[in-house]
């Protein structure tokens, strides 16, 4: 969508498009006044560095689109708000779907009892039993947040200090502290390991046609 409703500025700007423009998107995660919206997605230093320094190179913006009515919008992965797109919301309403066929055929078949290859009761079975798909045909079951483990130390001693490695869809993690945990007291402790996955990006051929 972000594509189709800029293709005729991308045509117009053609060889002046913006070299390293691309499609980024909001996390849309707060906890009480902390958001991590704001946060730039690249950091500069090596790997064993306490405290790797963020860019000041380069441009982050949030990928922008405008309707016929002049009003911009960017695009969320989490929440919603004035003038945003939230992602997942936005595939759940693409797959909603209805019975198929809609209205059964039932018992109305035309010159029912005429023949016997027709009767009014196989009709409705071959009609109306399995006209409802398998699957919740308006919302997304699963819960799009996975849960994948718990980090702890405690004053047993019981500790938990890897999470293992994961799959992360887009890159999008969520790290949550709870108890006297925050970011002052974590703050050089936590250390997060990442290496490029095989996502297409935007323009690339949609999942479900590979």
């Amino acid at each position: 969508m972000f594509v189709e409703n800029s293709k005729e500025e991308m045509a117009a700007a053609g060889t002046m498009s913006a070299r390293w423009n691309d499609f980024r998107v909001a996390p849309g995660l707060a906890t009480g006044a902390t958001t991590v919206d704001s946060i730039p997605a690249a950091f500069n230093g090596p790997a064993s560095a306490p405290s790797p320094v963020l860019y000041t190179s380069g441009e982050y913006e949030y990928s922008t689109v405008t309707n016929a009515a002049g009003t911009a919008a960017t695009f969320r992965w989490v929440g919603s708000g004035a003038n945003t797109w939230n992602i997942i919301d936005e595939y759940d309403t693409t797959g909603n779907t209805s019975n198929t066929p809609a209205f059964p055929v039932g018992a109305n078949v035309a010159y029912d009892g005429l023949t016997d290859e027709l009767d009014d009761n196989q009709m409705d079975h071959i009609t109306g039993d399995g006209n409802a798909p398998p699957y919740s045909s308006q919302v997304i079951e699963n819960q799009v947040w996975q849960f994948v483990g718990t980090l702890l130390v405690d004053s047993t001693r019981t500790s938990k200090l890897s999470t293992g490695f994961f799959c992360a869809p887009c890159g999008i993690y969520a790290l949550q502290l709870q108890g006297s945990a925050d970011g002052n007291t974590c703050n050089g402790k936590i250390t997060i390991t990442a290496k490029a996955g095989d996502y297409k990006g935007v323009s690339g051929a949609p999942m479900l046609e590979l």
